[in-house]
């Protein structure tokens, strides 16, 4: 349980453990921290103060003589509910409890003997939702799916978690982290962890080199899939931010041309787009399921040189880059904008060109893709309303698989896959490329309307219709 207690009124700790220094030592580090502290031995103790004030924290140690810390939790545990007092257990290595069997039973957090006193103040202000401080430095955050987040026993960054609109570090860099706590927080409702900007580009440096292991290494297919989905996930966030620079996006090129090969080791690429089933409604989920269904139409396509299919992942995970600093409207469908904002998200196009066209040696497709994506087949789009023959293939893919996706309701779904298919080919025919159209039913093996059985594909014919 997060405490709820009004903001301003000093939190209350309650330390118990039989080692009468590390319960001094652990109240004064909290007291200095900003908390009111109290500290006791024994559990009879404990009871009795907890009978004569109100705690919004408990930290018990578990080996004690008499009364241990788990019969203790057991004692107060409906108390602990009714009050919305946290609880947390502090455990040697050999006292017979797994740190998920203490989450398990209800425990708010669980700290491992010896610890580091800092780290203990992170875990207490990050229960109690105290110290919230807007992060002071220049640094922006950047965020990643925390079930995703590629962690070793000791972080290599600063991690943080957003609470109330600020930022509360969640292990300093050295510092453990455990996956079970991570996995605690995301069962209490946190999706993402932040990283500041220097150890995001150091993250994705970490993941530009796993890629050329990935390529040699004989990994299961499936974790093959979730590095390439995680990836790409991470380029998107980045893009969204504007921060591709020179150095990075030669990275990142060579990386996707080797996870695209990873990708057409399958004879298809429906378990890319089954590992976005469930995909966040974002941007940046949305920009990574673009990207892998723009595969699969060029692979459906036997277009399929590496350059040819990291150039148009590329494209799809890039054309939104910076919206978020441009369009704060970004999440909503475009027919449910304003006026005003439908204004201020057309101009995003030109605004995404000028910022991705500095960069050295950007392929002039992915240029195309960035600035025409919202054009249509009909002339209609923005925003320069171009006429069909004026656009690029690889943006008549992307605008075509974006409409898709913008409208699908459940990927996982195939009526709702086909029902959105079913809409688009009687109401956007003209707006959208029927070749892309007629290879997402096939894709994911849904009967091919009559009217488009005729319409060749570019396996077919060296035009695109």
């Amino acid at each position: 349980m997060l405490n709820h207690h009004i903001a301003g009124i000093m939190k209350n700790v309650l330390v118990l453990d039989d080692e009468v220094d590390l319960a001094e030592s652990v109240a004064t580090s909290l007291q200095d921290n900003g908390y009111q502290t109290q500290y006791c031995t024994s559990v009879d103790e404990a009871l009795k103060k907890m009978s004569l004030s109100q705690f919004d924290l408990i930290i018990s140690d578990i080996k004690m003589p008499q009364k241990d810390g788990l019969e203790f939790f057991h004692i107060i545990k409906s108390d602990l509910k009714e009050k919305s007092t946290a609880f947390v257990l502090m455990t040697g290595h050999a006292e017979g409890i797994s740190i998920q069997s203490a989450y398990d039973m209800g425990v708010d957090e669980f700290v491992s003997k010896p610890f580091d006193l800092e780290d203990l103040n992170l875990m207490v202000n990050l229960i109690l939702k105290n110290n919230l401080k807007a992060y002071a430095g220049d640094d922006k955050f950047y965020k990643i799916g925390l079930t995703e987040f590629l962690l070793a026993s000791v972080s290599d960054y600063d991690v943080y978690l957003k609470v109330n609109d600020n930022f509360l570090c969640l292990a300093k860099k050295g510092h453990e982290l455990l996956p079970e706590r991570l996995h605690n927080y995301y069962k209490k409702g946190m999706q993402h962890i932040y990283l500041s900007s220097s150890d995001f580009t150091r993250y994705i440096g970490m993941q530009v080199n796993l890629s050329e292991i990935v390529k040699i290494k004989p990994l299961d297919k499936v974790k093959k899939i979730k590095l390439f989905n995680h990836f790409s996930k991470t380029i998107s966030e980045s893009a969204l931010n504007e921060f591709i620079s020179d150095d990075l996006y030669g990275k990142v090129a060579g990386s996707f041309e080797n996870y695209v090969q990873i990708a057409l080791e399958s004879t298809d690429l429906f378990v890319l787009i089954n590992s976005l089933s469930n995909y966040d409604k974002d941007r940046s989920s949305k920009s990574v399921l673009v990207s892998f269904l723009a595969l699969t139409v060029f692979q459906h396509w036997k277009w399929t040189h590496p350059k040819h299919l990291s150039k148009i992942a590329i494209a799809a995970l890039l054309c939104d880059i910076g919206i978020e600093s441009v369009c704060p409207t970004l999440n909503k469908r475009y027919i449910d904008m304003t006026p005003e904002e439908k204004t201020d998200y057309e101009k995003h196009p030109l605004k995404s060109y000028m910022q991705i066209s500095r960069i050295r040696n950007i392929p002039e497709e992915i240029l195309y893709v960035v600035l025409q994506h919202h054009e249509n087949d009909a002339g209609l789009g923005f925003p320069q309303k171009l006429p069909k023959a004026k656009l690029h293939p690889y943006s008549r893919v992307v605008h075509t698989l974006y409409e898709f996706v913008d409208q699908v309701d459940q990927m996982s779904s195939r009526e709702s896959v086909k029902n959105t298919l079913d809409k688009m080919l009687s109401f956007q025919k003209r707006l959208v490329s029927i070749q892309v159209l007629k290879t997402l039913y096939i894709t994911f093996n849904i009967p091919v309307p009559e009217e488009l059985i005729s319409i060749l594909l570019p396996t077919d014919t060296p035009r695109l219709i």
